[in-house]
């Protein structure tokens, strides 16, 4: 009975340092995107079937937008892309991915830089993010583990806790799942795809002026797809064949391709995918059918969220040509979904409110009217004033406060860097520089207000509201 009393505690015992172990290295680990994008993958997959997963890079994340895809193609689509994933560790992710469903397409996308294993300490970083979110108990993960990592290394690619246990002040016992804080003014998030608003810098964009021009790729006897490589992606497509009715090669556009880029890499694609009875699809040689711009590209290699939109739009229509996916029916809040992401990224449809403002400031600070029209998510207001009394006002002196305030189911888009102030408003401080009207910018993911908040502040330091608070209600864009 004594021995069993001990085994009993034994075994209470190694199960306690194992939860608390697994708690610690969860408490360690970094947040990034792809954390976001598995937390999204489980729950839409709980929801509905996705008839299309896609496989890459960051070229991946940032090229195909799942609001276009299912809108356009009919379908429910997900992108599983990821910073600087190789083709060994998109295996990985597609693994995980194809345990738990039988899309009708297998999207996988491949650039040259890829088709190798991490080459270096920022691409073994990246690969981690896969790794992290593998079981240590994967004869797959131990093997790539193996391969690509330095002995030194193992323990931190194993654990998190010892990996980063220098940063211990960082640890964030509340956030297990690690997410990353996704900037919603300058960036769509959707299904995994990630568009930013940004486009290409000033200095890069000159260079890039005749990419639709250039004719062909960089032609040379080297052999970008060696061996290793081929076997990398003739596994990648197989596994993806094992349980998707149709595979896809594709490569996403990138304003490098026709400058650097070597013909033997899409030649090797090409003869890959028609020995594997697949397609390959190169955007790189799509240009003026989807007329890219320049501008539609957020840096050298990735597109920004209008550059996607064309790309998203143009990869629906050879789906809809070339496969035949599963008939979905949409629902309404699926409708919305891509009906808001055109109005707020790409048609930035303009919508109005004015409204007279009864109450004042001061006795001398008046405002009369405001107006304001939303474009996206930047709304641009213009407040004027009762010039008689202003003029007799010490205006100039003040700063005013705005408070963008939303109704209460929309309290979780308030920007993070107030919410977590304990503020549950956008705000925005306005220097008056003129006395007839003011005219200003505001930036917000708030869709509907409770009410908009004026009032004034002393502007060499803040010391409370000088004066009175006006209160805006009622207030509808249309």
């Amino acid at each position: 009975m004594l021995m069993v009393k001990k085994t009993i505690s034994i075994l209470i015992f190694l199960t306690a340092l194992i939860v608390a172990f697994k708690f610690l290295d969860a408490s360690f680990a970094t947040k990034n995107y792809f954390n976001n994008t598995i937390a999204d993958f489980n729950e839409q997959i709980n929801a509905q079937p996705q008839d299309v997963l896609i496989f890459g890079s960051s070229h991946a994340f940032t090229a195909f937008n799942p609001a276009v895809i299912d809108k356009l193609s009919k379908t429910h689509s997900f992108n599983l892309g990821s910073d600087g994933l190789t083709l060994p560790f998109t295996k990985m992710v597609m693994q995980k991915a194809l345990k738990q469903m039988n899309p009708s397409l297998v999207i996988i996308e491949v650039y040259p830089s890829a088709l190798k294993g991490p080459m270096n300490d920022q691409s073994r970083g990246y690969q981690l993010r896969v790794l992290d979110k593998t079981s240590n108990l994967s004869l797959e993960k131990f093997t790539k583990v193996l391969k690509y990592y330095d002995s030194n290394e193992i323990p931190g690619v194993y654990s998190t806790m010892i990996r980063n246990h220098a940063k211990w002040h960082e640890m964030d016992l509340t956030d297990l799942e690690n997410l990353e804080t996704i900037e919603t003014r300058s960036t769509y998030y959707y299904k995994g795809y990630r568009g930013r608003t940004l486009v290409i810098d000033t200095v890069a964009k000159p260079f890039f002026n005749d990419f639709r021009s250039r004719e062909d790729y960089l032609k040379s006897e080297a052999q970008i797809v060696d061996e290793k490589a081929n076997n990398e992606l003739i596994d990648l497509i197989r596994l993806a064949k094992s349980k998707a009715q149709y595979v896809l090669l594709i490569s996403a556009p990138d304003l490098r391709a026709k400058y650097h880029w070597d013909k033997s890499f899409s030649d090797a694609l090409e003869a890959i995918a028609e020995h594997h009875e697949i397609n390959y699809l190169d955007l790189n040689t799509k240009y003026d059918e989807m007329d890219l711009r320049v501008a539609d590209f957020r840096d050298q290699s990735h597109l920004n969220v209008k550059g996607a939109f064309k790309a998203s739009k143009f990869l629906s229509n050879y789906i809809n040509e070339n496969y035949s996916l599963n008939p979905i029916e949409f629902e309404a809040h699926e409708e919305a979904i891509y009906t808001s992401f055109l109005d707020d990224y790409i048609e930035l449809r303009e919508r109005f409110f004015k409204t007279a403002v009864d109450g004042e400031l001061t006795q001398n600070i008046v405002p009369v009217s405001l107006e304001a029209i939303k474009k996206g998510k930047t709304i641009h207001f213009t407040l004027a004033f009762d010039q008689e009394k202003i003029a007799q006002s010490k205006a100039l002196d003040y700063k005013l406060l705005v408070k963008l305030i939303p109704v209460e189911a929309e309290e979780s888009l308030v920007d993070p860097s107030f919410s977590k102030r304990g503020w549950n408003y956008d705000k925005a401080d306005i220097a008056i520089t003129e006395l007839k009207e003011l005219n200003f910018s505001i930036s917000t993911n708030i869709e509907n207000f409770e009410r908009i908040e004026l009032s004034l502040y002393n502007k060499e330091k803040y010391q409370g509201v000088v004066g009175k608070r006006i209160k805006i209600n009622e207030i509808t864009f249309e």
